[in-house]
């Protein structure tokens, strides 16, 4: 069994983070996962807050770790979600469009990408 972090702040850490709570300028995502912070660190075990906040213990888990590490930066950004990004080799690309034409037509259209160009 997995012990969560024990979240010791300072005035100045509980400060900034109640900030953000109550701030109308601050993401939606952002103030959840202060409020998450700060009820840890008020001694409140995970399920207890998932319970209050009405998200998934995992997610509390995640937030409270993550702040552990490494303090308001680590919940104020995401982490990268999906498939890594998709690597175009640009000069391939130019080459195939501009030195070969597609069956049956007189130029590439964004429709008619190569099929193979990779």
């Amino acid at each position: 069994m997995r012990v969560a972090p024990e979240i010791m702040l300072t005035d100045e850490e509980r400060t900034n983070l109640t900030r953000l709570v109550r701030s109308k300028l601050t993401s939606v995502r952002l103030a959840q996962r202060a409020r998450i912070v700060l009820l840890a660190a008020n001694g409140m075990q995970n399920k207890d807050i998932a319970e209050q906040l009405g998200v998934g213990r995992v997610q509390v888990s995640r937030w409270r770790e993550r702040y552990a590490q490494s303090g308001l930066a680590g919940i104020e950004r995401d982490l990268p979600r999906g498939a890594p990004p998709v690597k175009v080799d640009t000069a391939r690309l130019v080459e195939l469009t501009t030195q070969t034409k597609p069956v049956a037509a007189t130029h590439w259209t964004r429709a008619r990408w190569p099929p193979n160009w990779a």
